[in-house]
């Protein structure tokens, strides 16, 4: 840029001054708004990856979840077939022949000692003959 050559020097040189100046202020603003919006993108970037994470994980738990129902339902039918087929082959009359027999000793327990109180105390006791 040539000075006008009717122009004033010093005032040439105070508007060079002031063009330098207002292109390092437009400079460090340019550079204030790419730091802004290279943070903004950092930002959202990480908030994708956290909501990315976040999603993976609750699908994961979800997927946990629904195997420990699936088991859970498994092993509940098998428990149930056990007891179907328990049932099945252990008819009631069958179990009802197997518990009159101890009923049967108990009876015979408690008859028993009487009996032989019975007979034990004529034995005890000789019978005295005038």
């Amino acid at each position: 840029m040539n000075p006008p050559p009717n122009g004033n020097p010093q005032l040439e040189q105070q508007h060079r001054q002031q063009l330098d100046e207002l292109h390092r202020q437009q400079d460090q603003e340019r550079q204030r708004v790419e730091q802004q919006q290279a943070r903004e993108r950092q930002r959202a970037d990480q908030q994708r990856a956290d909501e990315q994470r976040r999603q993976q994980m609750q699908e994961q738990q979800q997927r946990q979840l629904q195997d420990m129902r699936q088991k859970h339902d498994q092993e509940q039918q098998r428990v149930q077939q056990r007891q179907e087929q328990e049932h099945q082959q252990a008819p009631p009359p069958r179990q009802q022949q197997q518990a009159p027999p101890p009923r049967q000793q108990q009876q015979e327990r408690q008859q028993s000692p009487p009996r032989q109180q019975q007979q034990d105390k004529p034995k005890d006791k000789p019978p005295t003959k005038g």
